[in-house]
Parts: structure tokens; C-alpha cells; sequence
């Protein structure tokens, strides 16, 4: 093939980089140039950027419009049902707007959100299941100005975030607590929605939290001093105190100390404690001293093989 004609295959493939090969060869035939298909995708050569975007960054584009709603339920103590709604943001998993209630109505929901989203600071979009308490939503949403996306019947996994916010709601805060009241679980998502922003790290996140958390070196950071360590001893005032997770950790205690953090909860003895004596062996009835564990004669007396015991 001349090379003014690869020249001209290569200048039109990088100037419509969204023509294929059938594409450019029907090009070239209108030019009066017969290419072969196959060489003619060869000389194209291979595109370096997709020609268009890709749905990962079509999704980080409109992350930061999607708010997503559902509703869970806790029992009481008393066997009676108090729901959860929870309107969550797609873009850092922050929580827009948490409430807590016994008799969820279309009309409640309808007020939530608009207690959640100002005029100014609506979503674009908001995703939710086909529940009956969403019902008298179309109304509120379409004056916000916010679109409905509703997930198909029995499909929980079209609404992952959410989906995985319950979750962790369940395994981390009410399985471990027993509900009196609405306003205890009122208070129990108050909490826990404040650990959940501030505190807990997120993989999606890269291991940070909704709320960024600043990173505080151990060397920086000034522990907080335990009332007393194993022993029952009180530390002395002006040291510092690893906390309890830490301990246990030979590599991490060595690094600790050479960091000039002393770990108060580590068993050591103090300096002015005089050394135990070792403890003498107890003497058996007869007067004699007791074997040590492991020898031969704590096993009893050996007897030596003769001939005649075995006839």
C-alpha cells in the first residue's frame, strides 16, 4: 500500500475517532481507493481514549444529584413496630435527613422530605421502592423540582446505599440494644447517624468517613489516661496512656516506647518491688521432696524387665 494512502487512513481515523473500519473503507471507496478491510483496521491503529465517556464517569458526574429513601423497621420491647426513614446521598453517603415514626403516612412522607431538601439545595434525583408511604410523593417532588426513580418489585439491590446503610444500622446498633419506645429509637438513630458521618471509614470512601476525619499521627496525639492498669495501679499524673486496643501488640508497643509513649497497661513490675523467692517443692508424706512435672519418677518407680515376669 503507498504510503500517502496509510498517511490518509491515519489522518482520518484520529480525525472521527468514532468511525469504524466498514466505516472508513466506504470512505475510501467514494475517493476511488479499493483497501481491504482488514488492512485498512490495521492501519487505523488502536484508539488511546474511548470516544466516549465511560459509565464510571458518567456515574461520578451525577453522583452528587442522587439521594436515595427507604424505610425499615425496629421492634420494641413491647412487640409493637416503629419505622425508620432514612433519605441518604449517593456522593459521600451522607445522611440528608433521618425520622422516626409509628404510623408512617403518604402525607408524612411527603413533609419529610420537604423538611430535608430547601428550596436551593434539592436533589435532581431521588430513588425509592414502589412502599405505599411514597405515594403522595409525585406531588411534592414534581414542585421541588426532583425526579422519581423507582426501583423494580422485589429488586432491594437497585437501591444499593441505602440498602447497605440499613444494614449496618441493624448489625452494628440494633441488634445489640432493645427498643422501649419511639423516642429511644429516635435517640438510637441520633447517635448512631452520628458515628456513622463522623467516625466509621467507608471502602468506597478510601477507608475515610462522610464527615472527613482528620489523620492524627500516634506521636501527636495525647492519649487519654486509664484510671488504673491491670495490676490495680494508678498511672502517675503526666504520663501517657495507650489506649486498650492497642495493647497487646508487641511491634506496636516497641514503637510506642520509642516514641516516647509509655504504655501504662503492659504487666510490668515496679522498681521497687523486691523479687519473689521461687518456691521450694512440697515434700510428699513420706517426707521426701515431690517430683517436678515432666520427670521420670513422677511417673512412678521403674522397674527393670526381667525373664521370669514375662512367663
Amino acid at each position: 500500500m503507498p504510503a500517502n494512502i496509510r498517511t490518509l487512513i491515519r489522518d482520518m481515523a484520529e480525525a472521527n475517532p468514532r468511525w469504524g473500519a466498514p466505516r472508513m473503507l466506504g470512505e475510501l471507496l467514494k475517493f476511488g481507493i479499493d483497501v481491504c478491510q482488514a488492512t485498512g483496521a490495521k492501519y487505523m491503529g488502536c484508539r488511546r481514549q474511548p470516544p466516549s465517556q465511560t459509565w464510571r464517569t458518567f456515574l461520578s458526574n451525577h453522583v452528587g444529584q442522587i439521594v436515595a429513601a427507604d424505610f425499615f423497621v425496629v421492634p420494641t420491647v413491647t412487640f409493637r413496630l416503629v419505622f425508620v426513614l432514612v433519605l441518604l446521598a449517593h456522593d459521600r453517603r451522607r445522611i440528608r435527613h433521618m425520622a422516626v415514626t409509628a404510623h408512617p403516612t403518604a402525607a408524612w412522607t411527603a413533609q419529610q422530605v420537604r423538611e430535608a431538601f430547601p428550596w436551593d439545595e434539592a436533589p435532581r434525583y431521588l430513588i425509592h421502592d414502589r412502599d405505599h408511604a411514597f405515594d403522595a410523593l409525585a406531588a411534592t417532588a414534581k414542585a421541588m423540582g426532583i425526579e422519581e426513580r423507582l426501583t423494580a418489585p422485589h429488586a432491594p439491590w437497585q437501591n444499593p446505599f441505602v440498602e447497605r446503610f440499613v444494614g449496618s444500622a441493624r448489625r452494628e446498633c440494633f441488634d445489640h440494644v432493645i427498643v422501649f419506645s419511639e423516642a429511644g429509637a429516635r435517640k438510637l438513630m441520633a447517635r448512631y447517624g452520628s458515628y456513622y458521618q463522623k467516625a466509621r471509614t467507608h471502602l468506597a470512601l478510601d477507608k475515610d468517613a462522610p464527615i472527613p476525619r482528620p489523620v492524627m499521627p500516634v506521636e501527636d496525639r495525647k492519649w487519654h489516661l486509664a484510671r488504673t492498669d491491670r495490676q490495680g495501679r494508678r498511672p502517675a499524673r503526666g504520663d501517657r496512656a495507650v489506649p486498650r486496643v492497642l495493647q497487646g501488640s508487641e511491634s506496636l508497643t516497641q514503637h510506642l516506647h520509642r516514641a516516647g509513649i509509655e504504655n501504662v497497661g503492659a504487666r510490668a513490675r515496679p522498681e521497687t518491688e523486691p523479687a519473689r523467692r521461687p518456691r521450694k517443692p512440697r515434700a510428699d508424706r513420706r517426707g521426701q521432696a515431690a517430683p517436678r512435672q515432666g520427670s521420670r519418677a513422677h511417673h512412678g518407680r521403674q522397674r527393670s524387665w526381667r525373664p521370669e515376669s514375662v512367663l
